[in-house]
Parts: structure tokens; sequence; C-alpha cells
């Protein structure tokens, strides 16, 4: 009754506006009254309780407040009752006339403005994004934060859609992301803190593209009647609840692309859906849409997760100009690739080429199973080698410090830390070798069979590489340094990992009863990359420095430790740093084992 009665009382209101006289004399048939000097027509409000007005001929009619209709919404009024052609307010009142009021379903109502908003026939719009998270665990607090920026335009000769965030903070990636669609193909680019490329792919994509299609707005760009099961108001004006067939899966996978803890990831996939708050909200008014957020909440079993991802259209039905990163000297096509390589190779092989030639390495692994039980390896060491005739005479230094050694892995087996190294002699033996307690020199501990990789020990991964995305060239003329910087893919990361287990030799003195590799017995097919940095450093025209950093998933196991012996997910971590030095200027192998210094 209170809406009828406030209907009821706008009927004074407007029929004054109108500039109707003596509103409660009936009018007679055919629109005729009593007083023949004024003619009044009856206006009805066809699909409302609202009551019928009288008007007087030539007068206006305001328009009305917006009827309402449960679980509806009003989208306008209209002259006909297929809603074809909308009233242009004030209407002027010169016969009886029926207005009628069109109401669409919560449902049909956000359909409709998703449509004028981001629709086919929409020539372009943009709109901002954020991306918040926070997470504890084990007493250890995590966070990280995106900001973006994304443009469609409908019609275009180059890029139609084009996506650039920053991530920071200490769960995310720090760096920049760049997607582009140059005609069906999208390309995506990762740059490091220092605007350095470190991810670059390119994927085949449908004509329609237009959208993150990998986001927490599916529900907005892409769901359709059959996943969009309900829309309902809450309690914030203009804001709509979305129920869709967006599980708690579907947002932890999307989770695992922006967080920089796979852990954590992890523990989101062991939890049951039931354990998770989640909520997607859209906001529109008129026939547009305005914001959508998307939020989950879990605070359960030591884990606390909080993410919010919030949208802003703007510029709705502006196509807008898309400018693109400027990515100079990357080599992204195979033939540009292949020449760039040309020239790393050209200063590889001077390197290797040198009579005499020296550096220092320093190597640190990592496979972490869970958050408090990580095992890690590291090596210090530097090369001395002189090229005679073809033959590479070395002496590799080397001291050890590793985890595998624990009482969880091989303790009992004989693993140790070490200070030794493997040399070449002039006679052609190759000997591993124990540093003295007192002296410079060394201790023999076995004769063994020369392997390639100790001629240039652990210089150049780029044979084993296989595919490489892409390459692109850093000069600074300051210094007089160009790096290049390299991508690969899983498989390529998978082959540097490989080869690690081979060369690494954490077991270099033969003292452990167990095979010891520092990446474990671990399934090639099952490397997920999350990061992955590999720098070819050239000073002064000749090479200077290699740096390679990796990380990522994998399962993988320890055969024969005490704790690791199942295949289980872990994390994997390399940071290895390569400098070339002068100390081998006059280096010369020796004859004999004691004739070796360091």
């Amino acid at each position: 009754m209170k809406k009828k009665l406030l209907l009821l009382s706008l009927v004074p209101l407007l029929l004054t506006s109108c500039g109707g006289e003596n509103p409660t004399e009936p009018a007679g048939p055919g629109g005729t009254t009593t007083d023949k000097s004024v003619v009044k027509y009856t206006v009805t409000f066809v699909n409302t309780d609202m009551p019928s007005v009288q008007i007087e001929e030539g007068k206006t009619l305001a328009k009305p407040s917006d009827p309402e209709k449960a679980n509806y919404l009003f989208v306008g009024w209209f002259m006909d009752a297929a809603f074809t052609t909308e009233v242009q307010f004030p209407l002027t009142i010169t016969k009886d006339t029926s207005i009628y009021a069109n109401f669409y379903s919560y449902q049909n109502a956000f359909e409709k403005a998703r449509d004028n908003t981001i629709g086919e026939k929409v020539p372009g719009y943009e709109y901002d994004y954020t991306l918040q998270v926070t997470a504890n665990y084990s007493n250890i607090a995590f966070n990280g934060n995106t900001t973006g920026n994304a443009k469609y335009v409908a019609e275009t000769n180059d890029v139609s859609f084009y996506d650039e965030h920053v991530n920071s903070g200490s769960l995310f990636y720090d760096g920049t992301k760049y997607q582009m669609k140059k005609g069906n193909e999208l390309h995506e680019i990762s740059l490091d803190e220092d605007g350095h490329v470190n991810s670059y792919e390119i994927k085949q994509v449908g004509a329609d593209y237009k959208y993150d299609s990998s986001s927490f707005a599916k529900a907005v760009f892409e769901y359709d009647g059959k996943k969009l099961k309900e829309i309902k108001p809450t309690q914030t004006a203009n804001e709509y609840l979305l129920k869709t067939g967006f599980n708690f899966s579907a947002g932890v996978a999307l989770v695992g692309k922006y967080v920089n803890h796979p852990l954590i990831e992890k523990k989101l996939g062991e939890l049951p859906e039931t354990s998770v708050n989640t909520g997607m909200y859209v906001t529109f008014t008129g026939d547009k849409l305005n914001s959508y957020r998307y939020e989950m909440h879990i605070d359960v079993q030591g884990l606390q997760f909080h993410l919010v991802y919030s949208l802003g259209f703007k510029n709705i039905g502006v196509a807008p100009t898309i400018h693109t990163k400027d990515l100079a000297n990357v080599a992204i096509t195979e033939s540009e690739i292949k020449s760039v390589k040309g020239e790393i190779d050209t200063y590889m092989n001077a390197y290797k080429s040198l009579e005499r030639s020296s550096y220092d390495f320093k190597l640190k692994t990592g496979v972490d199973f869970s958050m408090t039980n990580e095992i890690n390896a590291t090596i210090d060491g530097f090369t001395r080698r002189k090229l005679t005739g073809g033959t590479v005479y070395y002496l590799n230094d080397y001291e050890i410090d590793t985890d595998h050694k624990n009482a969880d892995l091989y303790k009992d087996a004989g693993l140790k830390d070490c200070h030794g190294g493997r040399a070449k002699l002039t006679t052609g033996e190759v000997h591993d070798l124990k540093n003295k307690a007192i002296g410079s020199g060394y201790n023999d501990v076995k004769t063994v069979t020369h392997d390639p990789i100790d001629d240039y020990y652990l210089l150049d991964f780029l044979p084993v590489l296989g595919k490489i995305n892409f390459i692109q060239k850093i000069a600074d003329s300051k210094s007089g340094t160009t790096t290049y910087s390299i991508g690969t893919n899983n498989t390529g990361v998978a082959n540097i990992l490989t080869t690690l287990n081979t060369a690494l030799r954490l077991n270099a003195l033969g003292e452990c009863s167990k095979d010891v590799k520092a990446y474990g017995a671990f399934d090639s097919s099952s490397v997920q990359v999350r990061d992955f940095s590999y720098n070819i450093i050239v000073t002064n025209g000749a090479l200077s420095k290699v740096e390679l950093d990796l990380e990522g998933m994998m399962k993988t196991s320890f055969p024969g430790s005490k704790d690791f012996t199942a295949v289980s997910d872990a994390q994997f971590k390399l940071d290895f740093d390569l400098t070339i030095t002068n100390d081998g200027a006059n280096f010369e192998p020796a004859a004999t084992v004691d004739k070796i210094r360091k």
C-alpha cells in the first residue's frame, strides 16, 4: 500500500508541472469536458499500478518517477507495447495516450548493459584494473599488487587489444607484463624490474579475442546465460551479486598465473571448496556496465588468504588510441633469433679460442617441498685452462656446501661438504682432487674419465636449451657492455636442470654411497617455469659475464634418501653467476697432481 500512496501523491505534482487546471474535473467522452473551452485527455501508465492522469490538450507530461516491480529493473518509458519507440519527455498531449513501462529481469538488464559496453557493435572500450592479494601461512606474511590498463579497438590494421600491468610485492614477480593482439597472434611479454625482457611468447587466438581470457573477469566478458546462474541486488546501490559456473578450482588456477609462490598455490589447491568464500559483484547504471569485482577469502588450516580483483570501465563506445611498448632490439622470429645467436656464438667461440682463460663462478640450487623444508646446495669455484693443439687442459676448483647431507637425505650415506676440484694433466689424465688441509695444493682422490663438460665448466648453456623464444640485445655505450637476454620454454629449462644434475657432482669426492643429484630424479615433463633470466654480457667486445636465474615447479624425488623417496610437487630454484677473470693468464697444466697449485 505504501507504494500506491506514493504514486498517487505524484499525480498532483505531474499535473501541476504539466500546466493542468482543475485536475479533479472529469473529462467527457472523446476528451471533452463540461467546460467546452478546455479539452483534457487521459494518460495511462501501462504495466504499472500508477493511476492515469488528465492532461489539458497541448500541455506536456513531465517524466514520472521510475516505477518499481519486484525482482525487475525499470528500463524506461515507451510509446508502444513492443518497446520500440522511447518516450521523449516532456511529452505533448494531443489525445488519449498510453505510455508503456519496460522492465528487465536482473539478468537481462546485466546482459543488455554488457552488450552496450563490450558487445560486438561497440567500436572500443577501455578499463583499469587492480589485483590485491595478502596471505599468511606458517607465520610468514606475503602480499602482492597489480595495477593494469587494457584497451580494445574493434577495427584496426595493427593492434586490436593491448594490456599492460605492473606487479609488485613479495607474492608477485616484480616487473611489467604486456599483451597485444596482432592479427590472430597474441604476443605476451614480461619485463623485469630493470625493463629487460624475461619472457616473450606468441600464441594463436581467434579473431574475436578482445580481453585477457585468463583474468578473473570472465563473468563479465565471456559467460552466457548457461554460466550466469543468478544475479541479484546487494545492499549497495546499483550493485549486483553474480552466481556463475566459475568454481574455486578455476580461481586457484588463475591465482597461479600471478602468485610468485607455487607452494601457496599448492596449499590452496588442497583445500575443500567449502572452506573458501568467493563472490562476484557487478555495478551498472542505465544501459552500461560500471565496474566488476571478484573476491576470494580463506581462513582455514593455518592459511589466511585474501584476494580482491577490481575492474572499472571507462571511455565506453570510444575507439581508444593504442600506443604499444617499444621493445627495441628484441629478436622473435626464427631468422632474427638465428642472426643474434650468431653474434653470441662469435663471442663464446672467441673466448674458448684463447690460449689461456679463467673465470670465477657461484651457483646456488634449491628444491623446496614445503615452505620450511628447502634443500639447498651452494658451489663457489673458479677455473684455469690452457688450450694447446686443440686440447683443453684445466683446473676446475670448487667448494661445496649442501643440505643434501642432512638427516632427511643422505647423512648416513657419507655425503660431506668438501673443497676440491678436477684437473686434466699434461699426460691427458683427469683426476678428482681434494684440497689439502695445510698448504695450497691438492691430494689425489682418484683418476676419472674425461667429461667434455669440464673443458669449459658451466660456461655455456646455450647448446642444451633447444628452443629459444627470443633474444633481446641491450647496449650500454657508457659502460661499453652489451647484454644478450635469452628466453626459452619449459623444455629448455628442464634441459638445463638435467645438465646441472650431471655437472654439479655434489658427491665430488665419491664419499657418498648414493647417487646424489641437486634436483633429484625429476620428471622433465612436469617442469613449469615461473621465472627465467639468462644473460650473456659482453664488455668492450669480449665475453665478460654469464647470469642464469630460474624458478618454477616440478615433480621430483630423491631415491635412496630418508624422507623424500616419493614423487612430490616441489619448487625449484637456481641462481648462477660467472665472471671472466685474468687469474689464469699464466696458468700452466701440471704433469703430476702434486705439482698442481691453485
